[in-house]
């Protein structure tokens, strides 16, 4: 599977990027940061894109399962 988010910078609301991640063993796995031209974002931008999904696999807990009906 794949997941996309749309990210704006808190410093800068002017600043959109795309971040894709492949979404394998209820993990997120970064895959690539891209602005609005499809250029690739700065390692620094990237690395705090990383450090998101790094949170994101820690906190939430992904569940795709229906629910069982009791």
């Amino acid at each position: 599977s794949y997941v996309a988010f749309h990210m704006t910078s808190l410093e800068d609301e002017e600043l959109h990027l795309t971040l894709g991640c492949y979404f394998k063993f209820d993990q997120l796995h970064f895959n690539q940061l891209r602005f609005p031209n499809n250029q690739p974002a700065t390692q620094s931008i990237e690395n705090e894109a990383k450090q998101f999904i790094q949170q994101v696999n820690q906190y939430l807990i992904w569940d795709f399962k229906a629910p069982k009906v009791q």
